[in-house]
């Protein structure tokens, strides 16, 4: 049981569960990536809907001393404020993968990228309210991509560029990749408020993870540098 029991599905299980897979798979993937002579790949499914937000001065350190807890308000998650939850999970799983590939000991050979797959046709929309549902089934209509084509963009994420490996791997690690290559993340993501809340969100992040998941703790201090 993790210290915050989030009140929608989204907080839930696109950004804390992913981060608590993540950070224990850690130690595996570091045995694999010495076992073999390789690089490690660590793929997170983000989306292009990280552009459609951004944290702003209601979630800054002098107004919300946590995001995550913010987020977790029942007071803050109005009607408003939930229609950019989604976007806001994939926001934190960039801000995250970047974190986590800035923490992870420069000699672990572990390449963590956040991907894009797309607007693909899937049972993502089971949950969507009815008056939001038309208008995403007519844009899956005309612009989603098949399953397939969006599982191609987690391939190219985890084999690419090229299928081999080498040091020219390493621009990936913390990368965003979209449409089979590495792109520019939102504005917000790099610039300053988004670094700050890029620290923000690991620091929170460990800290929750570790209250329910105490075996973090371990690799936090074999894996990761400057955790705090």
């Amino acid at each position: 049981m993790l210290t915050i029991v989030p009140l929608f599905l989204s907080l839930q299980v696109n950004h804390l569960s992913t981060a608590l897979l993540a950070l224990l798979l850690v130690p595996a993937l570091a045995r694999t990536a010495k076992a073999n002579a390789t690089h490690s790949r660590l793929v997170v499914v983000a989306s292009d809907t990280h552009f459609w937000t951004k944290f702003g001065e209601e979630l800054k350190p002098e107004n919300a001393p946590g995001i995550l807890e913010k987020l977790n308000e029942r007071a803050y998650c109005t009607q408003e404020i939930m229609e950019t939850r989604y976007p806001d999970s994939k926001l934190l799983n960039v801000l995250f993968t970047r974190a986590l590939a800035a923490h992870l000991s420069p000699s672990l050979p572990i390449i963590a990228t956040a991907v894009n797959p797309g607007f693909c046709y899937s049972e993502l929309l089971r949950n969507v309210p009815l008056r939001r549902l038309i208008i995403m089934k007519i844009m899956q209509f005309f612009v989603a991509r098949t399953a397939e084509q969006g599982a191609r963009q987690l391939l190219w994420a985890a084999l690419g560029p090229d299928g081999k490996d080498g040091e020219h791997v390493k621009y990936l690690n913390g990368a965003y990749v979209s449409t089979l290559e590495v792109r520019e993340p939102s504005d917000y993501v790099i610039s300053k408020d988004g670094y700050e809340a890029q620290e923000r969100i690991w620091r929170e992040t460990l800290f929750i993870l570790s209250k329910g998941a105490p075996e973090l703790q371990q690799v936090v201090e074999q894996y990761l540098r400057q955790a705090q």
